[in-house]
């Protein structure tokens, strides 16, 4: 097994929609380390899929399945900026496109332009040696596709960009996806 490590730094473009229960003990916002991992199993299934109809080893190894988990942690990042505010919608029926009785909802949104979500291991743990570059190259790629967070209600709201540095065994690494 070979211990790596990815530092994660997630800048806020606009806002970002959050889950209501998205602070720390502290009373902290934070990006909940689910979010990041949800987000990194959606695109490295799709990309996986485009390539090769396939990949669910390298899924499992990297966010876990039912049957195994993962041996990688998503740890919560700190928001450093911005106030959580409730904004407002209205479901409408898709079909007369009117309100729906009960439609009105609200979801709490960051409003934090310009800030950034940050932790020094985000992604933590271990890989089996004889995969572990190419498994950490898939997981730097698919963190490299990640341009928004949230969804459902939250759509539109949430653009980031995800700079990502990782570290396999204490060292750097810059592994490169090799294509079957």
């Amino acid at each position: 097994m070979r211990s790596i490590h990815i530092d994660v730094t997630l800048q806020i473009e606009h806002a970002l929609a959050l889950p209501p229960t998205a602070r720390n003990g502290r009373g902290q916002v934070i990006v909940p380390g689910a979010l990041l991992k949800r987000q990194v199993r959606y695109h490295l299934t799709r990309i996986l899929q485009t390539i090769s109809g396939t990949g669910q080893g390298v899924i499992c190894r990297l966010v876990g399945s039912a049957k195994a988990p993962c041996h990688l942690r998503y740890h919560d990042m700190i928001v450093n900026a911005g106030e959580v505010q409730p904004r407002f919608g209205l479901a409408l029926d898709r079909q007369t496109g009117t309100p729906l009785p009960s439609g009105f909802f609200a979801i709490p949104v960051l409003d934090a332009p310009g800030g950034v979500a940050a932790h020094p291991r985000a992604i933590e743990g271990y890989l089996p040696a004889s995969s572990a570059e190419q498994d950490l190259a898939w997981l730097l790629l698919s963190l490299r596709h990640i341009h928004h967070l949230g969804g459902s209600r939250s759509r539109g709201v949430g653009r980031v960009t995800v700079q990502a540095h990782a570290f396999m065994d204490g060292m750097p690494a810059n592994p490169q996806v090799e294509v079957p």
